[in-house]
């Protein structure tokens, strides 16, 4: 009994010795030299020296301030991970006081390389390699390597929404938005004549620009461009922005006028003409489209004049701007010095116009006075004569007054008759008087 005792207790002794053995089989080299590539905006590839565990699990976590030994201490030591295969959002994660850490692969044997994925852009990451060894239970080491934790700073991300907007026949302006915060510093610009980008457009290869929109210039008409973009913060780079097709215009019209452009209001106007060609063309004035549908267009109202033409990309330019004036007409003002226009023959009539500054008299159609004084004075008017006036003002616009009409009376006259002498009271008779237009009034001295 003694004897098979003593046997019992040295085997359970052994055993616990093995087992302490196992459990303390800790790695007692970690990863190390931790080295980044291909970082993009949601990915890199890392690869390190491995330490001398059996096996290595891929930590991250965007909570720098969290220790390698913090994290290898909250790791488990009963269950292994499953591999994550390095992406980000589905990683199983471990609480790590108030942060959390995600584990994002596990590797064996001399495997040394992990792809992570699903990161976002223009972020800060810290990633840590544990190496470790399962032998009846998980054993970390908690000691860090060179490089082992590492901080990654993944790329800004690309341009998005590339649009093209105005166009001529030699540019084009294309407009995009930059997802990042901050806005990145500056943008690099490539522009060819191929979706391959094998054919770059002169200064456009890498071209670096302050921000959008931004206009394509020296370019062809009606022709096809692609273009794409990335922007630059510091020392990063983003990828590129997806392709954005674009066209030119076609050269647009040119626009003549036949003659003056400034007129009175009411005049003819002015003929605005072009040369068609193959292209769709519309009016426009003020910017809004205009019915007149042929190659010349009377224009009568003032306003900015122009031609659309469109393309059969539907890309738009537009001709030259012609801008029409109009002066106003002045407002002709006619009065006489007769309140009623009623006189005696041989009265004197003063005429007085207003609203310019040169006034032609007119009696029954002819020109009586012409000049800058705006009044005209007449004694030898008739009954039936008619006056009236035009006005010029001091664009050389034109008004015709109303018309006075003049009623004129002749004048009356009185004949008293033989001279003779008397002397006294005695009575005389005056024989020979006569008047015509009037009534007499008889007066003596």
């Amino acid at each position: 009994m003694t004897r098979s005792l003593k046997l019992f207790s040295i085997t359970l002794l052994l055993a616990l010795f093995a087992m302490s053995e196992v459990f303390s089989a800790a790695p007692t080299y970690p990863a190390r030299y931790m080295t980044f590539s291909n970082i993009m905006t949601t990915s890199v590839r890392i690869a390190w020296i491995n330490g001398n565990g059996a096996k290595r699990v891929v930590v991250g976590t965007t909570d720098g301030a969290l220790s390698h030994a913090a994290i290898a201490g909250a790791l488990s030591t009963v269950t292994e991970y499953t591999d994550n295969a390095g992406v980000w959002g589905t990683a199983p994660v471990v609480t790590v006081g108030a942060s959390s850490v995600k584990v994002l692969d596990v590797l064996t044997g001399s495997s040394r390389v992990s792809d992570i994925t699903g990161l976002s852009g223009n972020g800060n990451y810290y990633l840590h390699v544990f190496e470790y060894n399962v032998a009846g239970g998980i054993a970390y080491t908690a000691a860090t390597g060179v490089n082992n934790p590492r901080t990654l700073e993944t790329n800004i991300l690309a341009p998005m929404n590339l649009v093209a907007s105005t166009a001529t026949d030699a540019s084009r302006t294309i407009s995009w938005t930059d997802p990042n915060s901050p806005l990145a510093g500056s943008y690099l610009i490539d522009v060819a004549t191929d979706a391959n980008f094998t054919s770059m457009v002169g200064i456009y290869n890498a071209l670096s620009v302050a921000g959008s929109p931004y206009t394509i210039s020296g370019l062809a008409p009606n022709a096809q461009y692609y273009a794409k973009v990335r922007a630059v913060s510091g020392a990063k780079t983003s990828s590129s922005s997806d392709t954005l097709m674009f066209w030119t215009g076609s050269t647009p019209p040119v626009l003549t006028a036949s003659g003056s452009t400034t007129f009175c209001v009411g005049g003819a106007g002015v003929d605005l003409t072009y040369t068609p060609g193959t292209l769709t063309y519309t009016w426009l004035k003020d910017n809004v489209d205009q019915a007149e549908a042929t190659a010349t267009y009377n224009a009568t109202v003032a306003g900015d004049y122009k031609v659309r033409a469109t393309n059969d990309h539907g890309v738009i330019t537009y001709s030259n701007i012609i801008t029409v004036t109009t002066n106003p007409l002045p407002t002709a003002g006619l009065t006489s010095s007769d309140v009623d226009n009623i006189i005696c023959a041989g009265t004197s009539v003063t005429f007085t116009a207003t609203g310019g500054t040169n006034y032609e008299f007119f009696i029954d159609g002819i020109s009586v006075q012409d000049g800058a004084s705006a009044t005209y004075t007449d004694a030898m008017l008739l009954t039936g004569n008619e006056i009236h006036v035009v006005v010029t003002n001091a664009s050389g616009c034109e008004a015709t007054s109303s018309t006075i009409t003049m009623t004129v009376n002749p004048a009356p006259t009185a004949v008293a008759g033989g001279a003779a002498s008397t002397c006294g009271l005695t009575a005389y008779t005056v024989t020979g008087a006569s008047f015509t237009n009037g009534t007499a009034l008889w007066s003596h001295n």
